[in-house]
């Protein structure tokens, strides 16, 4: 079974929605694909970095085929990392705790 960072384990809708993702990725050109760097938002990463990349990441996803599906990937793994569908983790966590509201 596939785990996340932090090791809990990911049910099997969350693979099929994963595997559902990559698959239509691998059959269209979506934005991420080579440029994989502006979608991360590891603290590692240098803060002034990370505000410069934040919305040219969230505007590829704009136009991307996929965002919805990526979205409804992101918030069902509870991705705590990247860029997913246009937002950022602090917006998936929002959106999570009040899933009525639009982020």
């Amino acid at each position: 079974m596939i785990t996340t960072d932090k090791g809990n384990n990911v049910n099997k809708k969350v693979l099929h929605l994963y595997e559902d993702l990559i698959r239509e990725a691998s059959e269209q050109t979506i934005p991420c694909t080579g440029n994989g760097h502006l979608f991360d938002t590891d603290e590692s990463i240098n803060i002034e970095l990370r505000k410069w990349n934040e919305p040219i990441a969230k505007e590829l996803c704009s136009k991307c085929p996929l965002v919805y599906d990526c979205l409804t990937y992101a918030l069902a793994a509870k991705e705590t990392h990247g860029i997913w569908g246009g937002t950022t983790p602090i917006e998936r966590e929002q959106i999570l705790r009040n899933p009525q509201k639009p982020a």
